[in-house]
C-alpha cells in the first residue's frame, strides 16, 4: 500500500477529520477512505486492518478498534462491505463489494480533486509578464 496512497496525507484536527470538508451531502471519513484502500487488494480480518492502518501512522487518522469495529460493522450494514465469520476461530472476514469498490474509486477521485484544489493554491506564483 506504500506510495500508492501517498498523496492523500493530510494534517487532520484531533477528530481525525482533515481541514477540507467536502459539500454535506458528499462527506466521508477519512477513515472509511483508508479502510476502503487496505481492502482493495484482498479480504482482511478486523485486527489486520487495524495493523495495516496503524502501519501508517502519518495518514493522519486514529485507527484503534474502538473507531474501526464500528466503521466495518456500518460499512457492511451500507453494502459497503461483506463480512464472513470463518468456523473455528472468533474473526469476521472483511472484503470490498462491488458497491464498496465504486465508492472506493468515487473517494479517490474526491480526493485527487482536492489534492489537485490544494497543490494549486500552494504553487509557487508565476512571474508576470
Amino acid at each position: 500500500m506504500a506510495g500508492s496512497l501517498d498523496w492523500v496525507r493530510v494534517s487532520t484536527d484531533e477528530g481525525g477529520r482533515g481541514p477540507l470538508a467536502p459539500a454535506p451531502a458528499d462527506t466521508f471519513a477519512l477513515e472509511e477512505f483508508f479502510v476502503l484502500g487496505v481492502l482493495r487488494e484482498r479480504e482482511m480480518y478486523g485486527l489486520e486492518i487495524v495493523r495495516s492502518l496503524s502501519a501508517h501512522p502519518d495518514f493522519g487518522i486514529h485507527s484503534g478498534a474502538g473507531i474501526i469495529y464500528p466503521l466495518l460493522k456500518t460499512l457492511v450494514r451500507k453494502g459497503t462491505l461483506h463480512s464472513r465469520r470463518v468456523h473455528g476461530t472468533p474473526r469476521t472476514y472483511y472484503s470490498l463489494t462491488e458497491q464498496g469498490k465504486d465508492r472506493f474509486l468515487a473517494l479517490v477521485k474526491r480526493w485527487a480533486s482536492l489534492n489537485d484544489a490544494v497543490q494549486s493554491l500552494t504553487a509557487e506564483p508565476s512571474p508576470p509578464d
